[in-house]
């Protein structure tokens, strides 16, 4: 079976799928990093 009783969803949309989950990671890691950066600059400025 293809589609299993919890709403998997088709073989074929796996690769879709899976591409999108790494989208959605690779822009939440460059969120953080761009959170963390604006961080780092305002204690710097606040340290001169």
């Amino acid at each position: 079976m293809l589609i299993g009783r919890n709403g998997l969803k088709p073989v074929v949309y796996m690769g879709d799928s899976h591409e999108m989950v790494s989208a959605k990671i690779l822009s939440l890691f460059i969120n953080s990093l761009f959170i963390f950066a604006c961080y780092t600059i305002s204690k710097l400025d606040k340290k001169e």
